[in-house]
């Protein structure tokens, strides 16, 4: 009787046991379909299309979790980033530009990476440390490369060349030569040699030809400007001043017109036969132009001390401090760098993939744009100087205030000593109050 008694009692436990497991895997799976991601990227729409497909494989892989895509232009990108980061509403993972890690991370709105680094649950052991330093602030780990690259490089037509009979530039070519090219180009055919939107008129142009002659744009405080003597920004803006109003180079009214979309690029419809821009972007420009480009590094100074080239991350994830998902926001990234299936939907659009493994793996699967890309990394690699290390909350600031010296000189408001002067005042208040 009792061994009955026994019986039943474990039968009835076994079945308690069981209905409170299946609740608790219900509850469990109930709850997982309730993850949600924000994955915030800006660019054009080769980038989206493609990012979509991989979020696609993500949410078939993990069913358990739904990504909310939210891509936009650039030039609307920051700003709605740092509406978000002011409501801590950031999504969960966004992509980051190295000009603005140390913004986000003085708003204390980035999540610190190295614990999910430390137990491999972000696997960065093939990625460089080039690419992995780069993306920490105060030696901390904020952000994760999505491809390596320079910033800047010269994109350029080798059919426009050779029909203008000008030997294509080599990677020991200077801004002298980088003269003479722009203006035999635009006697020959009468199109503009550069399309000056890209990083030509761009603040970051000046920084990269003050690196070349040993100097900085900002001092290692990030206090004040990094450099003493204005004449190496006179020299910069001057050059491109003078073939703008030669009708050399593209006017700005001419490149504000086309705007910051890829596809828009004068470079894509032959009304241009180069532009500055980071080397990532030779992939959406050759696509769009439907035609063979090829490039090279920022034209070298005569006297200059080192490459202007900086090897450095195209973009980057960052995962946000507010995300209700860290876990989920850090497997997504993982996943995107790090899955060989993932890399081949895309192509190194966003720049070399910083891992070794992945690159290998690529390399049967690559088009022609992306040749042309992995191929110039042979060359960075031997031409280019290390990363950029000070960015100054201020960053963003001052290069609006360079953007707007820039027009002042270009539409004949200031000399461009009258600029250097101007830009030097404003620029060191700025960043003395931040």
């Amino acid at each position: 009787m009792l061994k009955g008694v026994t019986f039943k009692m474990k039968k009835t436990f076994l079945i308690v046991w069981l209905v409170m497991m299946i609740v608790l895997v219900i509850s469990v799976v109930s709850f997982a379909e309730d993850i949600t991601l924000r994955i915030a990227w800006w660019g054009a729409q080769v980038r989206n299309d493609r990012t979509l497909e991989v979020i696609k494989l993500f949410e078939e892989k993990y069913p358990n979790v739904k990504v909310q895509p939210e891509f936009v232009g650039w030039d609307d990108y920051w700003q709605k980033m740092s509406v978000q980061a002011a409501g801590k509403n950031l999504p969960d993972v966004f992509q980051q530009d190295i000009e603005y890690l140390a913004q986000y991370t003085e708003r204390d709105s980035l999540l610190n990476l190295d614990s999910y680094v430390e137990d491999n649950r972000l696997d960065l052991t093939s990625a460089s440390e080039a690419g992995i330093s780069a993306g920490r602030f105060n030696s901390k780990l904020y952000a994760i490369s999505l491809g390596i690259c320079t910033q800047p490089s010269y994109v350029y037509d080798p059919e426009l060349f050779k029909k203008a009979g000008v030997e294509e530039p080599t990677p020991d070519w200077t801004w002298e030569d980088y003269t003479e090219k722009a203006k035999k180009i635009h006697a020959a055919l009468g199109i503009y040699a550069d399309d000056t939107y890209g990083f030509g008129i761009s603040p970051i142009g000046i920084w990269f030809y003050l690196i070349q002659h040993g100097k900085n744009l900002y001092d290692q405080s990030g206090k004040k400007l990094g450099y003493e003597d204005d004449s190496l920004f006179v020299d910069y803006y001057t050059r491109y001043a003078d073939l703008i109003k030669e009708g050399v180079n593209a006017p700005p009214e001419v490149s504000v017109e086309v705007g910051y979309a890829l596809e828009n690029f004068l470079i894509v419809r032959q009304k241009s036969a180069m532009v500055a821009v980071p080397c990532n972007q030779i992939v959406t420009l050759t696509k769009a132009a439907g035609r063979p480009l090829s490039m090279t590094i920022w034209p070298n100074a005569k006297d200059q001390v080192q490459y202007g080239a900086k090897l450095m991350p195209a973009m980057s994830f960052s995962v946000a401090k507010n995300s209700k998902y860290p876990e989920w926001a850090v497997k997504f990234i993982d996943f995107f760098i790090n899955d060989l299936e993932v890399n081949k939907i895309l192509l190194a659009e966003r720049g070399v993939p910083d891992s070794s493994k992945i690159r290998e793996g690529l390399k049967p699967y690559l088009e022609d744009a992306q040749k042309v890309m992995f191929d110039f990394m042979d060359v960075l690699i031997k031409h280019s100087s290390p990363g950029i290390d000070t960015y100054p909350p201020a960053d963003s600031q001052i290069r609006d205030l360079l953007k707007t010296t820039y027009e002042k000189i270009i539409y004949g408001e200031l000399t461009p000593e009258e600029a250097a002067k101007e830009f030097r005042e404003k620029a060191n208040k700025i960043l003395a109050e931040n």
